[in-house]
């Protein structure tokens, strides 16, 4: 999954699911791709649950630290 340049971010989750990527391809086509070819070849991948983001009404890459939560 590392090593997947379609995938953005890559979590593990707490509840029914193991894990939650953030992947971005161009259409639903490459995505079925990335999804058949690589991700459901991976040993322990038994199934996957897809969520298509429709736009985005904000999306920031930086992490908003507060200093006082750090210290």
């Amino acid at each position: 999954v590392l090593a997947l340049p379609e995938v953005l971010e890559c979590h593990r989750v707490a509840g029914e699911d193991s894990y939650l990527l953030k992947v971005r391809t161009t259409n639903t086509r490459t995505l079925d791709k990335l999804l058949v070819d690589s991700l459901r070849t991976i040993p322990g991948v038994t199934r996957t649950y897809t969520t298509i983001v429709l736009s985005s009404a904000k999306e920031d890459p930086r992490i908003h630290l507060d200093p006082k939560e750090t210290a």
